[in-house]
């Protein structure tokens, strides 16, 4: 799970609760093991000392870590890049297609003005609403009066990173 925030910064994890009761689990059976294993050695030291290897194990860089693709693609209307301005920005944004409570960190890119490519990092693969908003000229007008918001959003897709994306505005129910 993530924390819910409008910015692109790297998410913060947040532990599910199966993941806190399979840590507490592992730490009451080392514990336990611990306690039999040195009957010489106070028990609550052996559990102050399992516990903080636990941790320190739990928080290293890599554990509990999910695969990550590149998602790559166009925005386009009719086949056609949309005409941006110089002071204009075309914005696509990924929300996972989960619960509405869920919690997640929106993954957003700017698009070439000139051509509508784009490429986000680091997004877990799975099924994806994809938002569109084209701020121009100003940066607090959508031109495209917030059809393609996120929330909203009738384009859904199944990301893998393995082929860029098509979004076509004139056609965003068709999957490609």
């Amino acid at each position: 799970m993530w924390s819910k925030a409008a910015t692109t910064a790297r998410p913060i994890p947040i532990f599910s609760p199966s993941q806190i009761i399979g840590l507490c689990a592992t730490v009451f059976l080392l514990t336990f093991m611990m306690g039999i294993a040195l009957p010489t050695l106070p028990t609550r030291a052996c559990q102050v000392a399992m516990l903080g290897l636990m941790t320190l194990l739990s928080l290293q860089p890599g554990c509990n870590r999910q695969s990550s693709v590149n998602v790559t693609g166009v925005v386009a209307r009719s086949g056609q890049p949309l005409a941006v301005s110089p002071t204009g920005v075309l914005q696509i944004t990924l929300k996972p297609d989960g619960g509405d409570n869920e919690q997640f960190t929106p993954k957003t890119a700017e698009c070439d003005k000139a051509t509508g490519r784009f490429e986000i990092r680091d997004v877990r693969p799975g099924k994806y609403k994809i938002g569109v908003q084209q701020f121009d000229p100003s940066p607090q007008v959508d031109k495209l009066n917030g059809a393609f918001l996120p929330d909203r959003s009738k384009i859904v897709r199944d990301l893998d990173g393995k082929a860029p994306l098509t979004i076509d505005l004139a056609q965003p129910d068709a999957s490609k």
